[in-house]
Formats: structure tokens, C-alpha cells, sequence
């Protein structure tokens, strides 16, 4: 737990920053983000109680959806300290032939059903990074971001097109952990707008640090997440 721990002291530090530079901040900016998560999964990625050849499946990327909320507070004329809560859609999409126990005798008509689906796993992520701000001219800046983050995982669903919800096994990838500590090191393109917002166009790579527990077959998982967003901040 001490991993854990040390994300959650990283983030009680950032929020108490943010709260305590308020008093002093003459440009504090709150703001909203969408993006697209590009997203696969590492691990022992396999059903229990189906024998896939190899033992695993084959898994490609999937894409979802990152609605962000965020709360950035100036440290310097350059760096600043910003907090973020966002829900997002990861997962991996999954491939694979079931060989049934029965398969291979010599009067036994095989029936090998494909396995083509995704695994979804929604989180709910906390952010804390550092961000670096470099003035480009015409109100054009670039923002270099780097920070822990500590990822929830508060949903997990498996989809498929060719094998019925009932042919699955009871708790397949069910997940038995649902913490994961991540790092965020991205890069955005900011405009400010004379109103006195900005638009922001970034990317980022997200990947998990730590994994998370699989019921059943002691399997682990862990995330990795590359991320493409437009977002609109305002100053307070």
C-alpha cells in the first residue's frame, strides 16, 4: 500500500497548493477538456476455464472517450501547479480461438468458436502535474505537463460479437484491485483569446505504474493510454 500511499500524499500536496496559492494567484484558471483515449491492456490478459491456443489472447487498441475537469494555479511566470478529475474510457480490444476440451479425438466434428470483443474498464483518474509554459509570441504558448496520477477503475465490462454472455465464465477479468497509480507526461499548444481564456490542444501518454488484480486465475492487468484533447480554459 505504500506506492498508494505516496501518490495520495502527492495529491493532498497539490490540492493544498492550489488552495493556498488562491489568496495570492492573480491568474488562476479553471477549465474543461474532451478527448479521445487511444488505449490497450498489459498483462495475462486470458479467460479463465478457456483454453485459448498460446494461453492468452491477441489484443489490438481500442479507442474511447476523456471528459476532464481542471484546476491550474501559477507557482512562477513559467511553472504551475494542475489538479485534474477525469472520466475515461480505456480497454484493449481482444481476439481469439476457443478450443474446446473435446476438440482433437478422431471422430470429433471441432467446433472452434472466435472470440472478438473488447474489454471496456472506465476510470475515474486524479491527476497532479507540473506544467512549463514557454511564450511562442501572438499569444501562442507550448506547455510541457508531467505528474503522478492516482486511476480508479470503477467499471469493467467484456463485449462480443460471436460468443453469448452466457458461454463466458463466471467473473471472467473480473477485477479484484481497482487502484492503479499512473504517470501523465504530455504537451499543449495553448492560445489565449483577448477575452482572457485560452484553448488548449495537447497529447498525451498515460501509462500505469502499478496493475490490478484479476479474480480466479491470478492474473494482473495494468493500463496504457495515449491520449489526444481540446479544451477551453477561463481565468477566475
Amino acid at each position: 500500500m505504500a506506492p498508494f500511499r505516496a501518490c495520495f500524499l502527492v495529491l493532498l500536496f497539490g490540492c493544498c497548493v492550489a488552495v493556498g496559492s488562491l489568496a495570492t494567484a492573480q491568474d488562476v484558471r479553471v477549465g474543461i477538456r474532451n478527448g479521445i483515449v487511444h488505449s490497450t491492456v498489459e498483462g495475462d490478459l486470458f479467460y479463465p476455464a478457456l483454453r485459448f491456443e498460446g494461453g492468452q489472447v491477441q489484443r489490438a487498441f481500442r479507442t474511447g472517450l476523456q471528459v476532464t475537469g481542471f484546476w491550474a494555479v501559477p507557482l512562477s511566470d513559467r511553472f504551475s501547479v494542475q489538479v485534474e478529475a477525469q472520466y475515461a474510457q480505456k480497454g484493449v480490444a481482444i481476439r481469439g480461438e476457443w478450443i474446446p476440451e473435446s476438440c482433437g479425438g478422431p471422430l470429433v466434428n471441432c467446433f472452434t468458436p472466435s472470440l472478438d470483443g473488447t474489454y471496456q474498464m472506465s476510470f475515474v483518474q486524479l491527476p497532479v502535474l507540473l506544467a512549463w509554459r514557454q511564450p511562442l509570441g501572438h499569444g501562442i504558448g507550448l506547455r510541457v505537463l508531467a505528474g503522478p496520477s492516482l486511476d480508479l477503475l470503477v467499471d469493467t465490462r467484456i463485449t462480443t460479437a460471436s460468443l453469448q454472455e452466457s458461454a463466458l465464465p463466471e467473473n471472467a477479468l473480473t477485477p479484484m484491485s481497482h487502484q492503479m497509480i499512473g504517470a501523465v507526461g504530455g504537451v499543449e499548444v495553448q492560445y489565449d483569446v483577448p477575452s482572457g481564456g485560452a484553448l488548449q490542444l495537447g497529447a498525451r501518454y498515460h501509462p500505469a505504474l502499478t496493475e490490478i488484480d484479476v479474480i480466479g486465475e491470478e492474473s494482473t492487468l495494468r493500463s496504457r493510454a495515449f491520449v489526444l484533447n481540446l479544451g477551453y480554459a477561463f481565468q477566475l
